[in-house]
């Protein structure tokens, strides 16, 4: 018995409908999704295919991520199908109320992962979905995620609806059968839109967007590593999309993702990422200015070497005095007294000494107030306790009493770091070589070095790649970054995408392995 109407669509309308053959089960379940075709849709062949395809993909799925699908049937010229009823709505309902604010990163990355989750499990059974889109991703009330519409393979390409053309891949706009590639595409574009709130190419199709050339953006806050997965499952070409989902997830950062959703409610208010904090660096940045006007009034500004090695381990370095710190990094090593200069600048005629001393007011003469402030103690702490002649002489003892040296303050400990720049790399068909970039961080002082070396896994050496056996490396003084270069073997007839390893150790010249000592290099098959 049909109640409400859900959605309406080209060929089909759902409604909410009550079941009188689940009578025996809890009431909430006697109520049913009841997708009916039109009657127009429901005399075309390839759309009555599709709805039977769609029903027996799904019927071959069990997972909770999936909607469940109970029968297809008819009554009279009538063709419909029972479905699972989801409270909820559809995620591009849930976008559309958010505006242009993305979800905060977690729940995106949750989103992100139930999704490709179902994908993997279709695929593993040999089903594609092949229109995967937000209107087909629904998020019920309690912040469950199901993605409904299997099978829609042949649905893609002849579809003229822009919402549909937007998240297709090129193969699919051109009318060829999906396989799991398009769904990467898919799922790919869905990703993007949830971490950024906007479409990777302003929702043109693929094709449109291959026409001009167009270009994702990296989304804010995401890792170099995900990025390069997003962009591998952005790629045009079926051949450049061989890597499986399960695989394309283990890239994208999921550890970061909510445990499960909050409710659908909450969801549609939750305020997007918070934008990073510049205070502390604006703060450091004035306290710079600061210090380079007072050494300039001073005359005693840095030569720029040293204003660029003060700002490599200020970026670094956690200090309780900015102001200090940077004063000791910027201030010259000429500008620190010697020993020498400070006797020669206490010492002098016994008169002066005498007219400094004698004064009860404290002045002194301009030779002694030319040394600086640092040692003035070592001045006056003799002369009020040194016992004077009639004269007005201070005393042998005194007047020969070295003065300490100027006690330097510390250098902070700046840690030298050595690691890869990113934990994942992609080589795509046709590519020589995997090029693997090694970072140095906190300071570029001195020669440093490191051993580097390959691993097999799946791509084994000699077949897919050239293996390096351990490996020096040396990193000169002011130098950032050195690449690593793994020549790929050439080899049409690969077909799978295989993935091998490159590490690095021993470090040496003070250095120290950062975080990210190994990276996976993928070598993507050629179809």
């Amino acid at each position: 018995m049909l109640e409400t109407q859900l959605g309406l669509g080209r060929r089909s309308t759902v409604y909410r409908a009550f079941d009188r053959t689940r009578n025996r089960l809890p009431l909430p379940s006697q109520y049913v999704a009841l997708k009916v075709l039109h009657p127009s849709a429901a005399a075309n062949a390839d759309t009555l295919a599709n709805l039977r395809a769609e029903f027996h993909c799904a019927q071959s799925l069990s997972h909770p991520n999936i909607v469940n699908v109970f029968e297809l049937d008819l009554d009279g010229p009538l063709i419909f199908m029972t479905m699972e009823l989801l409270d909820g709505e559809p995620l591009d309902a849930l976008l559309a109320r958010r505006g242009a604010q993305p979800l905060p990163h977690a729940m995106a990355l949750a989103i992100i992962r139930d999704v490709g989750a179902a994908l993997v499990h279709a695929h593993e059974r040999g089903v594609v979905h092949g229109n995967l889109q937000p209107r087909h991703i629904m998020i019920t009330a309690s912040g469950e995620v199901r993605v409904i519409d299997f099978a829609a393979a042949h649905t893609a390409g002849n579809n003229s609806s822009p919402e549909t053309n937007a998240y297709a891949s090129c193969e699919a706009l051109e009318g060829q059968i999906a396989d799991r590639r398009d769904d990467l595409y898919s799922l790919a574009c869905v990703s993007f839109e949830l971490l950024s709130g906007h479409h990777p190419f302003n929702r043109l199709s693929a094709a449109q967007a291959r026409g001009r050339t167009l270009l994702p953006r990296r989304p804010k806050r995401l890792r170099s590593g995900p990025w390069q997965a997003l962009r591998a499952g952005l790629a045009w070409r079926r051949e450049n999309r061989t890597v499986g989902i399960g695989w394309w997830l283990a890239r994208m950062g999921l550890g970061n993702a909510a445990v499960r959703l909050p409710t659908l409610e909450q969801l549609a208010v939750l305020p997007p990422p918070r934008r990073r904090r510049f205070r502390r660096p604006l703060v450091l940045v004035a306290c710079l200015g600061a210090t380079i006007a007072t050494a300039a009034v001073l005359g005693r500004l840095p030569t720029a070497q040293r204003v660029s090695q003060g700002w490599q381990e200020l970026r670094y370095t956690t200090f309780t005095n900015p102001l200090r710190t940077l004063g000791d990094w910027l201030s010259p090593a000429a500008s620190t007294p010697s020993v020498a200069d400070h006797k020669s600048a206490t010492t002098g005629t016994g008169s002066t000494l005498a007219a400094a001393s004698g004064s009860r007011r404290g002045r002194i003469s301009a030779a002694a107030s030319m040394a600086p402030r640092t040692i003035a103690p070592t001045i006056n702490a003799p002369t009020d306790s040194a016992s004077m002649s009639d004269s007005g002489e201070v005393s042998a003892v005194a007047a020969a009493a070295p003065a300490p040296a100027p006690a330097a303050l510390p250098t902070p400990a700046v840690p030298l770091l050595l690691e890869l720049a990113a934990d994942s790399y992609t080589v795509l068909p046709g590519e020589p070589a995997a090029r693997i970039e090694v970072r140095r961080r906190g300071n570029l002082r001195g020669d440093v070095s490191f051993v580097w070396s390959t691993e097999s896994a799946s791509a084994l050496p000699e077949r897919d790649f050239i293996a390096s056996g351990p490996r020096a490396e040396q990193m000169p003084a002011g130098v950032s970054s050195v690449t690593l270069l793994v020549p790929i073997v050439s080899d049409a007839t690969r077909s799978d995408s295989r993935v091998f390893y490159v590490r690095i150790t021993e470090p040496g010249g003070g250095a120290e392995l950062g975080t990210n000592s190994r990276a996976a290099v993928l070598v993507a098959g050629g179809g």
